[in-house]
């Protein structure tokens, strides 16, 4: 985990009290329940991001804590606090209105250390000029979503975007501060090598993914491709013939079949980023990860092949269909009968 190193480093420093100003908790109080590691994760991505800085003062904080992470005692700056700290972690622009002497500390060579343990997300923006205006705007979105799905779990460079529009990241970064690695390739050759395991998630692979190579692989490539309204099969397959010919690939399945498991790049990310950072199960990720709607395609699936056999399908089937599937039963009931699947009660 991205924070748990963090920790180490901090403790490689000698810092295992860190002190948060007021202003930066507050925002950091705010944001923290959509990190996997808490106020410490929240506070290593608002320092990558430009945020925040950790700074040494000459003399003594005094703070309350709140908690402790792997080692680091997390504390909020205030007069009246028993914990003392020569630490502060605060916003970017408290720099010059604390009234204390403070040092900024270099943390660079901790950063890079973090941003070179895997797993990483590969994103390939390479067919990003086939598609219109308005496809563009949603792939603009999913990509913002990406990121935040990703710091989740582990850091902005943990997102590696290849051949993205320059106007794409300057805006990422303008509008919500997101810091992925760009990496350039044409025909194979990058300007960076990639010297990771990689694997290409490809809808149409003749590979189903399995729970060991979400372990196994140091790198995941997703397509960057909105076919919501122009089909575009085998789009990320001819991406993987120009950018990856070396690389594996595989799919992600559920029961069997594709149908109903999420195909928006954001959770695809998130279905491996479950699996591999939380050690669930595959299944229970790609289940975890589907929307109702999704569901609820996945139930018609299955109802649909029972009825096309034996032209009922039985009440029983149903329920624990909604049961694997976590549906209300009558949701189920309701949304096959209006799709003409007749059940039958037992």
């Amino acid at each position: 985990m991205a924070y748990e190193l963090f920790a180490q480093c901090l403790r490689f420093h000698g810092i295992d009290v860190v002190a948060f100003s007021r202003r930066l908790y507050r925002k950091v109080k705010g944001i923290k329940e959509r990190y996997l590691g808490g106020s410490l994760h929240a506070l290593l991505i608002e320092m990558l991001r430009g945020n925040a800085i950790l700074a040494r003062v000459d003399s003594s904080v005094r703070c309350i804590p709140i908690s402790f992470s792997y080692g680091v005692t997390l504390c909020i700056e205030h007069a009246r606090g028993h914990a003392l700290t020569h630490y502060l972690a605060l916003s970017s622009s408290e720099l010059s209105k604390t009234g204390m002497q403070v040092k900024p500390l270099d943390l660079y060579k901790c950063f890079g250390f973090l941003e070179r343990v895997p797993p990483y997300i590969v994103l390939d923006l390479s067919l990003w000029e086939l598609h219109t205006e308005a496809e563009r705007g949603e792939a603009y979105k999913q990509v913002a979503v990406l990121m935040d799905t990703v710091s989740r779990y582990l850091t902005d460079r943990h997102v590696l975007l290849v051949n993205p529009p320059r106007v794409l990241v300057k805006r990422l970064h303008r509008e919500f501060g997101y810091r992925p690695q760009v990496i350039r390739c044409v025909n194979g050759e990058c300007e960076r090598n990639i010297e990771l395991k990689t694997l290409v998630l490809d809808p149409y692979s003749d590979v189903v993914l399995s729970d060991s190579a979400v372990l196994e692989y140091d790198a995941f490539v997703i397509g960057a491709v909105i076919d919501d309204k122009v089909p575009r099969p085998y789009a990320t397959s001819l991406i993987r013939r120009v950018n990856w010919s070396n690389a594996p690939s595989a799919r992600i399945e559920l029961w069997g079949s594709r149908v109903g498991v999420p195909n928006r790049v954001n959770k695809i990310a998130e279905i491996i980023l479950k699996a591999r950072m939380t050690r669930i199960d595959l299944e229970d990720a790609v289940l975890s990860s589907m929307s109702k709607s999704d569901r609820l395609t996945r139930l018609y699936k299955e109802a649909y092949s029972i009825y096309s056999r034996f032209n009922q399908v039985p009440a029983s089937y149903i329920r624990k269909l909604c049961s694997m599937l976590k549906l209300s039963v009558e949701d189920c009931l309701d949304y096959l009968r209006a799709r003409g699947i007749p059940i039958q009660e037992e």
